[in-house]
């Protein structure tokens, strides 16, 4: 754990120290095929681009970027940062398999004055507000049919300052 004065934290299911990284996992460090290897790219990306100008609700902007670094273009997929693991076809290796229901559902965002009073903002569903149906999923998505009746819809809910009050 690094204590900063200066700076952010991102996080995207990979391991930033190479060391760490090789030590800890088999995970690959520079294919943006695989998702979080991609994501982490793109934090980079964004951090670089924006540094010393984030607020709260770039911020919450950067969570819902659908830039996929592998493929160079704006296009929701399990590489982007609001991760929609259910519009990849899977086409590129790094996927779990294709049309898999997962991705970034909820998204987080604290600058350094919440955190001294312990308050965020957070959401449901994904961040750029793309409605998750689960009824309409699994029609078109039928070998995950298994999922049926423990699938939720997913339906974007607003940014919310919590604790609603400051009171502990």
């Amino acid at each position: 754990m690094k204590k900063k004065k200066n700076g952010y934290f991102v996080g995207s299911n990979v391991a930033d120290n190479l060391e760490i990284l090789r030590d800890e996992t088999t995970a690959p460090y520079d294919d943006t095929r695989n998702f979080a290897v991609a994501r982490r790219v793109r934090w980079k990306q964004l951090m670089k681009k924006h540094y010393g100008k984030i607020d709260v609700e770039l911020a919450q902007q950067m969570l819902a970027d659908h830039y996929d670094v592998y493929l160079e273009q704006d296009k929701p997929s399990c590489r982007t940062l609001c991760g929609h693991w259910e519009l990849d076809n899977g086409m590129v290796p790094g996927t779990i398999s294709a049309y898999f229901p997962g991705g970034a559902i909820d998204g987080k965002v604290v600058d350094a004055t919440m955190a001294k009073s312990w308050t965020l903002w957070a959401k449901w569903g994904h961040s750029c507000d793309i409605n998750f149906n689960a009824k309409e999923y699994l029609e078109k998505y039928p070998q995950y049919d298994w999922l049926e009746g423990y699938l939720p819809n997913l339906p974007p809910q607003p940014w919310t300052l919590f604790p609603e009050s400051n009171k502990h």
